[in-house]
């Protein structure tokens, strides 16, 4: 049986489900030993993901009122709590999960020498990078020559990847941001019922992310497209991380005065998201064009995952990918400008049973976990066998 052990030196878990989902599909062989190196902040209200008891979490307890983990956190108390349970374990390979990962990754698998994988989950790819984007690409680079196998969410972002890293020879896989998958209870539903005031008559078109400030402008635009459709769309916004910075304009206090726009900004655990992902009618995203790790988003796209895990035709802006693959298999539509979302709105509604089927199908066809998970697990072995 060979021991792993999965580094992710972050709090984060709940907006980043692969990394639950890689740590599920390993642990569900019979021929793995899962052991998770857990961050976890003591003062966090809001819930922070969960493991299914096939996998052994070891914990390391920060205490912060900060949103972010501070480098002698995230670096050197976890690469010690890291270091004690290698010791431990005595693993026979290393996994770890974005680039905080693949740093303590790396010290470790210098320390007890054993191989390990790297799990990227984003990029720096501006054009004019900051000094700091420039010296962790090149740190990047030089930690990933040491791997033994990149795992990455599809096919176009490792190519992108391994041009920017200057690493053309490193072998990949594909594992991508699906969601994960939970059972939802009948209190799931009464609190989201509660919390976006459910209503039968209604359709619900959610947007669910981060609400901050830069992406006001937005928002604002997607309020003025419900002007253009009937008044029994209701626009929800969900955050993933409990801020709400959306600016209180003329438009955005009218419909939520109207009680067509909901902003919440209390994180949901992951059965109350898929509650509320129930009764919504369709999913939007919107992916900065400018930033090629967000155009060229594909299946790291946990949102437009969900969405499609429960149904939801997806309209999402022209991006690459989404832009070849969405009307064809009518998982949703591609809008073009804000201007363009009402009649998209209307074109899906009218054929809403076809457009649900193909939203499930897109769910089974990319991001269903099974084949992913089979494909890594083979390819575990085989390393943990040489």
């Amino acid at each position: 049986m060979a021991k792993i052990i999965l580094i992710h030196p972050s709090v984060q878990l709940f907006n980043i489900p692969c990394v639950v989902n890689l740590a599920e599909s390993i642990a569900h062989s019979d021929e793995n030993e899962v052991h998770f190196v857990r961050m976890r902040n003591s003062r966090n209200v809001w819930f922070e993901g969960s493991f299914s008891n096939t996998i052994h979490v070891e914990e390391y307890i920060i205490h912060s009122n900060k949103r972010r983990e501070s480098i002698s956190q995230w670096l050197l108390g976890y690469t010690v709590i890291a270091r004690r349970v290698a010791k431990m374990v005595s693993p026979d390979l290393i996994i770890g999960m974005g680039a905080r990962g693949l740093i303590v990754a790396w010290i470790l698998s210098k320390i007890i020498r054993v191989k390990f994988i790297y799990y990227n989950l984003e990029f720096y790819t501006h054009e004019k990078q900051s000094i700091y984007q420039k010296a962790w690409n090149r740190l990047e680079g030089m930690l990933s020559k040491s791997c033994s196998l990149l795992i990455i969410h599809d096919e176009n972002r490792a190519s992108i990847y391994k041009e920017i890293v200057g690493n053309f020879n490193i072998k990949h896989i594909i594992f991508p941001n699906s969601p994960i998958i939970v059972e939802v209870q009948s209190l799931d539903l009464d609190k989201v019922k509660s919390i976006i005031n459910f209503s039968g008559n209604s359709k619900y078109l959610i947007y669910s992310g981060g609400l901050h400030s830069r992406v006001g402008r937005e928002i604002e635009r997607l309020c003025e497209s419900l002007l253009n459709i009937s008044e029994d769309w209701v626009l929800i916004l969900q955050s993933h991380d409990g801020i709400d910075m959306i600016p209180r304009t003329d438009i955005v206090l009218k419909l939520i005065a109207a009680g067509r726009l909901i902003i919440n900004s209390t994180p949901l655990t992951p059965s109350e998201y898929s509650a509320l992902l129930e009764l919504c009618h369709i999913g939007i995203a919107n992916y900065n064009v400018n930033d090629p790790n967000m155009n060229n988003v594909g299946l790291s796209s946990g949102k437009i995952a969900a969405y499609w895990m429960h149904g939801l035709p997806v309209l999402v802006n022209n991006i690459p990918f989404y832009r070849d693959i969405l009307e064809p298999c009518m998982g949703g539509g591609i809008y073009e400008s804000y201007e363009t979302i009402a009649p998209k709105l209307r074109a899906i509604i009218n054929d809403y049973d076809s457009y649900r089927a193909g939203a499930l199908s897109c769910y089974r066809k990319f991001f269903l976990n099974e084949s992913y998970a089979r494909a890594i697990n083979e390819m575990i072995s085989s390393m943990v066998s040489k």
